[in-house]
């Protein structure tokens, strides 16, 4: 049951390549995709962005907005034992408390061939 869900979801994944900048902050960044887990539980948490990861490209960077006490401890750590690169984290909303909307950037540094 598990299986099937995870594939039904793997199907309905939309990430979307972006190729303009999201905030002031980085206006001359471009990010090549983006990722909104705001409305995900783990463990779908991680395995979207597993499946984000797995489209990337060495190099490639990814916005991810995520939210809540469970994924921001648990996303950027699983991002770091899978050899990846966790740029910035940051609040989107200042005036949020600590588990509001943050915005995390990544970037696919291991080849999969390797």
């Amino acid at each position: 049951m598990l299986v099937d869900y995870i594939n039904d979801k793997h199907r309905l994944l939309q990430v979307q390549r972006l190729k303009f900048a999201m905030t002031d902050s980085d206006k001359d960044k471009k990010f090549d995709y983006y990722l909104d887990i705001t409305n995900d539980v783990c463990p779908l948490t991680f395995v979207r962005i597993t499946l984000l990861l797995e489209r990337m490209s060495a190099g490639e960077t990814a916005e991810v907005h995520l939210q809540g006490e469970i994924p921001l401890e648990n996303a950027p750590r699983s991002i770091r034992e899978v050899g990846e690169t966790v740029l910035s984290m940051e609040r989107l909303d200042p005036d949020g408390d600590e588990y509001s909307i943050h915005r995390m950037i990544i970037q696919k540094t291991k080849d999969p061939k390797t």
